[in-house]
């Protein structure tokens, strides 16, 4: 048990000093002070990276990648089925160089570095914002990419790609998120259920002045009803289209239902983000209305998903969601500062009680409990027979 706690101070002991040096970075970088800037944030996306490179045995597919890593050491086969390219390159990559910390400090890097950017843009650039929603991250997203490393890094460069579709839908833009969600695909191919909602994510980021409510709840009802009745959608769908390998994780849905109690959790800050734009209607803006609208979408990807229970760790790909939950948080956190004490005292507990359940809810999932370095380790990277 102590070293349980002691993991959990470590965690929290980094994550702050990373959110601090990132908060410092922005500010010099405002002052005109770019190089003192840049390295501090540097710095501060880095230790995280660096934290999951040396880790060891921590995360529970942590076995299966080193597996990988060795085996790609000794020029066989990643593994039993097909490994994305962008991901096998990075693995490969590092094999050339003998290093596992390689491998998973860089997949650490690319997460890190593109959700920091994702928020960069989608607050401005502006500090506490930006330095918040990153701190957000590190508390939930993070210790899921120590078990899902290839997602993680898939689920950052959608994030980014969608930090570009609530900024405005043009040529440029829609460019630059096709882009960025194909090489997501290429590091994993469970990305592409964000191809499904890019419809709502359409709709729910534009003004529309003419029956906009009636509109956007309309779509909601669509993705609500496919959800609840997924199982016979599915034996109709299947006979149509090709479903290739995504075939194995949906064959036999409806077997049995199951929502993980974390994805009620993470409904919290939408239900309150929902009760607290009624009660303030006054105190939101358009990016606030755009976080709200396109996160009620977690609701139907999580009775989706509950269809799949019966698949181990399935319910991962409601991840794609969080980072727009993280956003939602931050908005609320900011524009709550100009209401009531009450709304003030409400929105702090809310979140707060989110931020903390979820941080120790994905550490024990995820098995990132207790922290191991392979300094503490004899890694052997023998070839596997």
């Amino acid at each position: 048990m102590k070293e349980i706690i002691f993991s959990v101070i470590v965690y929290l002991f980094i994550f702050l000093v990373s959110a601090l040096l990132v908060y410092f970075g922005l500010k010099t970088y405002k002052k005109r002070k770019k190089i003192v800037g840049v390295l501090l944030i540097t710095l501060g996306i880095l230790i995280p990276s660096i934290l999951s490179g040396i880790r060891y045995d921590v995360g529970s597919d942590y076995s299966t990648y080193v597996g990988m890593f060795e085996n790609a050491v000794s020029s066989k086969p990643l593994y039993y089925r097909s490994i994305e390219p962008a991901s096998a390159m990075v693995i490969k990559l590092s094999a050339s160089m003998r290093s596992s910390v390689f491998m998973f400090s860089c997949f650490s890097l690319i997460t890190n570095l593109c959700f920091f950017i994702a928020f960069v843009r989608l607050f401005k650039g502006e500090a506490k914002k930006t330095t918040l929603a990153y701190m957000f991250f590190l508390c939930i997203i993070y210790p899921t990419t120590l078990n899902a490393v290839r997602s993680g890094a898939a689920i950052s460069l959608a994030t980014l790609a969608l930090s570009f579709l609530l900024e405005r839908w043009s040529a440029k833009t829609i460019t630059a998120a096709a882009a960025l969600i194909i090489i997501a695909f290429l590091f994993h191919k469970s990305i592409a259920i964000m191809l499904l909602f890019l419809p709502a994510f359409w709709l729910m980021q534009k003004n529309i002045k003419k029956n906009a409510f009636v509109k956007k709840s309309v779509l909601l009802a669509i993705y609500l009803l496919v959800a609840a009745f997924l199982p016979p959608l599915y034996a109709i769908v299947k006979e149509v289209i090709p479903l290739g390998d995504y075939s194995r994780y949906i064959e036999g849905v409806g077997s049995s239902f199951s929502i993980p109690l974390a994805s009620f959790a993470m409904m919290i800050p939408i239900v309150y983000a929902g009760i607290f734009v009624h009660y303030n209607k006054s105190e939101y803006g358009d990016e606030m209305k755009k976080a709200l609208s396109c996160s009620l979408f977690y609701i139907p990807l999580s009775i989706a998903t509950g269809w799949l229970s019966y698949v181990k760790g399935l319910s991962r790909i409601t991840f794609i969601f969080d980072p727009i939950i993280v956003i939602l948080m931050v908005y609320l956190i900011s524009l709550c500062k100009n209401t009531s004490k009450f709304w003030k005292i409400t929105t702090i507990v809310c979140i707060s009680g989110v931020v903390g359940a979820m941080f120790i809810r994905n550490l024990i999932w995820s098995k990132d409990l207790p922290y191991k370095t392979v300094f503490q380790q004899e890694v052997s990277y023998a070839t596997k027979d």
